[in-house]
């Protein structure tokens, strides 16, 4: 299948805990350049559907709105909780959609909830959280390429 799914949390990176560990805020606008950027690389790398999932700030399903994408966009509707489980229903709407590769934008928070949902995925973790141990800081676009590129084998 070429499609991948970008996993967004809206909540990562906006705690208190960015006061006391200096870190920079992550704004709603700044994860909808991210998507965007990831989309227009795996849209380059050949991807045929790009999946996300409806939050209530429509950080995904605003970024690719306006994209001229040759890939089609999915949104999936999953019930919201507003906690970790948001994630965890996300990755089981992309892996019921047969998504095998998955960009998450988060933090370690929302990584560890992907893995305990998820088995033999293709993951591309990046840092929009606060104390980021496991998701890395990648050029968006490139993320994007790589994505695509493992999803079309």
């Amino acid at each position: 299948m070429s499609a991948i799914a970008i996993c967004v949390n809206p909540m990562s990176g906006r705690d208190v805990r960015r006061l006391a560990a200096r870190a920079t805020n992550m704004t709603h606008e700044a994860k909808r350049d991210i998507v965007a950027r990831v989309a227009a690389g795996a849209d380059a790398a050949g991807v045929r559907d790009i999946y996300v999932t409806a939050e209530p700030f429509r950080i995904a399903s605003m970024a690719l709105s306006l994209l001229p994408l040759s890939a089609r966009v999915h949104v999936l509707r999953t019930e919201l909780r507003h906690d970790a489980r948001d994630t965890e229903a996300a990755v089981a709407a992309f892996l019921d959609a047969g998504v095998e590769t998955v960009v998450t934008l988060g933090g370690d928070g929302t990584n560890r909830a992907f893995a305990r949902a998820a088995r033999d995925v293709n993951l591309i973790p990046l840092s929009t959280g606060t104390n980021n141990v496991f998701p890395t800081l990648v050029e968006p676009t490139i993320a994007g390429m790589v994505a695509g590129l493992a999803a079309r084998g």
